[in-house]
């Protein structure tokens, strides 16, 4: 069976990693992913007329994330039935249970609470997720901030 798997991001690289632990964990399934970030929607009325998902996502996304994700989804492209990055425009957790209820989500995989600390953009989503009662698995990585970045590719390699 297909499933759909959200997986909170920030953009950063290390972020990754959960999806990384998800497309290891689907046993040569092909599932469709989605990357799901907060966004702040604007006041502006012409801004939400004419702006795209991809004009958001260019203006949060940077390139060593799209280079690193790119990585992922040729290493384990077998696994990847689709990928797609959606904005979460919501302030409540209502709005975010009905998010995950229209979108069909059938698994949540979400950062330690150790990785929350160093990522605050994940914090948000992650507490939904935890305070709405949905069943989630917890991903925890190793983090080497004297070694190099937590937005570097290497970060990805080393979980």
């Amino acid at each position: 069976m297909k499933e759909l798997i959200l997986i909170p991001t920030d953009f950063s690289v290390s972020s990754l990693n959960s999806l990384k632990h998800a497309l290891k964990n689907s046993e040569n399934t092909a599932n469709s992913y989605m990357l799901v970030f907060v966004s702040n929607a604007s006041d502006s009325i012409t801004e939400l007329l004419f702006s795209s998902k991809r004009q958001v996502i260019a203006t949060h996304s940077n390139e060593l994330f799209m280079e690193a994700l790119s990585i992922l989804k040729n290493k384990y492209n077998d696994r990847i039935q689709s990928l797609t990055i959606e904005p979460f425009y919501g302030f409540t957790r209502a709005a975010f249970h009905n998010f995950v209820s229209a979108h069909k989500v059938t698994e949540i995989y979400v950062p330690s609470d150790k990785n929350n600390a160093q990522h605050p953009e994940l914090k948000t989503l992650t507490n939904y997720v935890k305070k709405l009662g949905l069943a989630y698995k917890t991903v925890n990585w190793e983090q080497e901030v004297e070694d190099y970045s937590s937005n570097t590719i290497l970060q990805l390699f080393k979980a």
